[in-house]
């Protein structure tokens, strides 16, 4: 490296190197950071002097580095992977690094790749329509990343400092009564493989709120004697049987209105068969052919997809006008509500809070008012 091109120190051991960052430590040790950390800013150079002191640690008691820098991508993802002891969360991850990162990054050391990288991953990433994915989308898929990272020791972890805009989520729907009754009654014309199982899965939807997954997943046993609960325990996932979504068990109350149709539907299975199967007799894993019956029987009964201010509606928009019936009794609490749902009381807050406040009404407040305070001979000046 040619000193002329050093144009001023900026701590102990870290100099400006053209438009770059130098550090030295020991002796003729030094390192050239990539582009990404600029001399001109200020955690940058800070964080170049965290790295500065690694290096100089490092030297002092005789280490050559971290040999993980020169581990390449996918054996660091494998050895990643063997550290996760929780069948549903290795599943989970090994899915996203396989899909979103490995091909992208296959082939190369781990010391090698820089933030910018990174980040032009994650901008490339487009649903089919072209527009972006959810924040939340996105930081769910940098997380196993930056473990990846994390768990050699990579510093600094360039995954670390990646920027995810906000985006606002559209407030989910509702049906009303009037549609809901429509769907109902339609959705006898469109059975999947047996008499009446589409119109059943609404029917469990709209009376009890379940999830898509934990209505595929109820067998004729999960119901008590006179139908007045269900028991749900389990889920219908993209890969088989597995748990809730809480990995909890709770009895959901049936209203009066659905028992008659869950029984008549349910009195030719044995105890354990599941109420929903494919053509081969086996749980319904591939949901493809539910929501297009879905569709179409909003094309057929003229019933709007979507509002407007509104996400789209799909079968899931049947849990979210139970969690609407629920809030709007003047007797129901939202604890009772979440607990039907199976949320817990601040994400069903979180998700249903437009519900809550269009049902609240105008209240009496006065209890937010606390202890008077006297007035000590304070006057207005007009």
């Amino acid at each position: 490296m040619a000193r002329e091109r050093i144009v001023r120190k900026l701590a102990t051991g870290v100099w400006q190197f053209g438009e770059q960052i130098l550090i030295r430590w020991g002796k003729d040790k030094q390192e050239l950071l990539d582009k990404s950390y600029s001399p001109y800013n200020a955690r940058h150079i800070a964080a170049a002097k965290k790295l500065r002191a690694i290096r100089a640690e490092e030297n002092k008691i005789g280490k050559l580095g971290n040999d993980y820098y020169l581990f390449p991508f996918e054996s660091a993802v494998d050895r990643y992977l063997n550290l996760i002891c929780n069948k549903k969360t290795y599943r989970e991850i090994k899915s996203d690094l396989e899909i979103y990162w490995i091909p992208k990054l296959k082939g190369r050391v781990l010391g090698a790749i820089h933030q910018t990288e990174i980040d032009d991953i994650k901008s490339s990433w487009r649903k089919k329509d072209g527009s972006q994915y959810s924040s939340s989308e996105i930081k769910n898929r940098l997380i196993p990343c930056r473990q990846v990272f994390k768990k050699h020791q990579i510093w600094p972890n360039p995954v670390d400092g990646i920027e995810v805009q906000a985006t606002q989520k559209l407030p989910v729907d509702k049906y009303e009564e009037p549609e809901r009754q429509k769907l109902i009654s339609a959705s006898n014309r469109f059975d999947y493989t047996r008499r009446g199982d589409f119109n059943l899965i609404l029917i469990l939807g709209f009376g009890c709120g379940l999830r898509t997954g934990e209505i595929l997943a109820v067998t004729k046993d999960c119901f008590s004697d006179g139908f007045e609960d269900v028991h749900i325990y389990q889920s219908v996932k993209q890969d088989g049987i597995d748990t809730t979504k809480t990995c909890q068990h709770r009895w959901i109350y049936i209203p009066v209105w659905a028992r008659e149709s869950i029984r008549k539907y349910v009195s030719s299975l044995d105890e354990y068969d599941f109420l929903f199967v494919n053509s081969e007799g086996n749980i319904i894993k591939d949901r493809k052919p539910l929501y297009k019956r879905h569709k179409d029987i909003h094309q057929e009964m003229k019933i709007p997809l979507q509002r407007r201010g509104y996400a789209t509606r799909d079968i899931y928009t049947c849990r979210h006008t139970r969690a609407s019936e629920l809030i709007s009794q003047p007797n129901t609490a939202d604890a009772e509500c979440a607990r039907e749902l199976g949320h817990g009381i601040g994400v069903f807050q979180r998700i249903y809070g437009h519900f809550i406040n269009s049902f609240s009404g105008k209240k009496d407040r006065s209890h937010l008012d606390g202890v008077a305070v006297q007035n000590h001979g304070l006057h207005l000046v007009d």
